[in-house]
């Protein structure tokens, strides 16, 4: 996702001389990512409602399928006209706390994450610097040692653009020297 945003950017900027587009490539990149991030959750309301009524069915579903040992056991003891043992009990009412709990947690969905505005500008920031760290970090495992992260790329090519030295001085001007200047020497007025 990050190496296909920075190609993104990297294409929007292409009528930019190479200089501005390595400049502003990534802070483009990070800024379609928020955007991105923040579309994509203030859509989870819409997320929340159609996903609700899934996980509460597949909360029964689970539901049923653990409680069908218990079923047949305790069916098979009642046929032989045996007692069934307690931790039989116990299991059924273990399953069918785990099922209410899975429900509960089905209708509270996204709603925390949806609401409360803090929680929505910490979700899409955390989201922003992990994509940014991983995707600065996975872009170069498959190239090698050669390679150059984004991030230390982009940041390399704007220090050379905003910097007011020159990486090395003209050969026709003499390299700075580090003595201080002399000092002017007074001159007495002539009357």
């Amino acid at each position: 996702m990050f190496d296909k945003t920075l190609e993104l950017s990297r294409w929007l900027l292409s009528w930019l001389s190479p200089d501005w587009q390595e400049a502003l490539a990534v802070p483009l990149l990070i800024f379609l990512l928020l955007v991105a991030l923040t579309v994509l959750v203030h859509l989870l309301p819409v997320v929340d409602r159609v996903l609700a009524p899934l996980g509460s069915g597949l909360a029964m579903a689970l539901g049923m399928v653990l409680l069908l040992p218990e079923y047949l056991c305790t069916t098979a003891l009642r046929r032989q006209r045996r007692t069934v043992p307690g931790i039989l009990y116990t299991y059924g009412d273990g399953v069918t706390g785990l099922v209410h709990l899975g429900e509960r947690f089905s209708r509270a969905g996204l709603t925390g994450f949806t609401t409360i505005g803090k929680v929505r500008k910490l979700l899409i920031l955390t989201a922003l610097a992990i994509i940014v760290a991983t995707g600065n970090a996975d872009s170069c495992a498959a190239q090698g040692a050669g390679c150059t992260p984004p991030l230390s790329a982009w940041w390399t090519q704007t220090r050379a653009m905003v910097s007011d030295e020159p990486d090395q001085p003209a050969p026709s001007q003499p390299p700075p020297s580090s003595k201080p200047a002399p000092s002017p020497t007074p001159t007495r007025k002539k009357k």
